[in-house]
């Protein structure tokens, strides 16, 4: 039933769907896009919005296998947050735009990734508050690739400053629903982690010493 109305939609130019496709996308025109998006009240808007983001964070695959499928899940997400204003960071941070930034990471992309979650930071902070937890959690990610990318120093310096932020913010509370790390122990992580993956020499900057 759902894919004849899709070709129905397809056959008025409504839509654009290839029902033989591996991943079955339909794709609609921007001015379609716009024109039903003028109808919407402020309310409808948001909300709209809100729905979209957890369709995409549901289609998102746990482990990602399908390269094509990965870039136009992020693909949604982009045209997502271009169009829906301030819905995607009221009355917090989708999850989904986190996962679409690791995603972008562990494609291979880490300097992509990084530079994702150097704005996703600031406009949580503009949205939101520059010590709300999301935004503490957009920069946890922003450290994570940062040291990916190789700037180990740069990274654990970051980590510190990041911990030292939770710890006067948060305690010792969770950062995020679905974000499984605690304060002390996500720098503890990204410091092993640039340790390993860089062979920091001793000179480089360590979390706080009181954190075990």
């Amino acid at each position: 039933m759902r894919v004849r109305a899709l070709r129905a939609l397809h056959k008025l130019s409504l839509i654009a769907h290839t029902p033989g496709a591996l991943n079955q996308t339909v794709r609609v025109h921007q001015l379609v896009q716009r024109a039903t998006r003028d109808t919407l009240a402020s309310g409808q808007h948001h909300q709209l919005a809100r729905t979209a983001a957890d369709a995409v964070l549901i289609a998102w695959p746990a482990i990602e296998r399908d390269s094509e499928l990965a870039q136009a899940l992020r693909a949604n997400t982009t045209a997502l947050t271009t169009c829906a204003e301030d819905a995607p960071y009221r009355p917090d941070t989708h999850v989904v735009l986190y996962h679409s930034g690791s995603s972008l990471g562990e494609a291979g992309q880490v300097t992509a990734a990084t530079r994702y979650f150097q704005h996703l930071a600031a406009t949580s902070s503009r949205n939101l508050s520059p010590h709300h937890p999301n935004t503490l959690t957009a920069r946890d990610y922003l450290t994570h690739w940062r040291g990916r990318t190789g700037d180990a120093a740069g990274a654990a310096t970051a980590f510190a400053e990041l911990l030292a932020d939770q710890l006067r913010v948060l305690g010792h509370a969770p950062l995020h629903p679905h974000h499984p790390r605690q304060p002390g122990l996500l720098a503890r992580r990204g410091w092993r982690r640039c340790r390993r993956s860089n062979r920091l020499g001793t000179t480089a900057v360590r979390p706080a010493a009181s954190v075990r």
